[in-house]
């Protein structure tokens, strides 16, 4: 009786785990399990991150190409984080520039590990470093319940907004109504 080729080659196999082939069943199993817990991972909150990122990165490079800091075809050659860092440090946006770089972080972190997510502490962080977000957040909250990935997105979306701002040309219009009505407030509370 000769020995075929497919024979020969699952002898080889069937030795090298020990001579059972459940061993090698298990194996695989164990591979494919694996790999369906990498590919199950949270793609909610992945589009939620990369979706945020991403307006983030579009108002950025409006507000880098409209204040003549980088022109346009250099700007598109630019990592997100060399784009930040072309931000003047005394400019409007030096208030927000840690916790665009933060932002950056979280996202590079699930961008490089399918079982990273958005923590607490990464909300506890916009909460502390970002001046107006909490107060933004509590207007803008839809339930008590605290989300690191809503927080995120939401945060985002104050970056945006902040920056959407001031490339405004009329913005000083909408400040002195602000400023007007913060002033009448505390007329009336002082005739209270």
């Amino acid at each position: 009786m000769t020995i075929n080729k497919v024979d020969e080659a699952l002898e080889k196999l069937k030795a090298e785990y020990g001579g059972n082939m459940e061993n090698f069943y298990a194996e695989r199993e164990a591979i494919l399990t694996e790999a369906k817990q990498a590919w199950n991972s949270d793609d909610y909150a992945i589009g939620k991150v990369l979706r945020s990122h991403l307006y983030v990165e579009y108002y950025l490079n409006e507000y880098l190409k409209k204040k003549n800091i980088v022109k346009h075809r250099v700007l598109k050659k630019y990592k997100f984080s060399r784009k930040v860092q072309e931000i003047p440090s005394t400019g409007e946006l030096k208030q927000l520039i840690a916790s665009i770089k933060y932002l950056n972080d979280v996202r590079n972190r699930m961008s490089h590990d399918l079982g990273a997510c958005v923590n607490k502490t990464d909300s506890k962080y916009f909460f502390d470093n970002t001046p107006n977000f909490k107060f933004y957040y509590s207007l803008s909250k839809i339930n008590d319940d605290e989300n690191p990935v809503d927080v995120y997105e939401l945060h985002a979306l104050f970056i945006a907004q902040e920056i959407s701002n001031i490339l405004n040309p009329k913005q000083y219009l909408i400040n002195d109504v602000l400023k007007a009505t913060k002033l009448e407030i505390a007329d009336i509370r002082n005739q209270l």
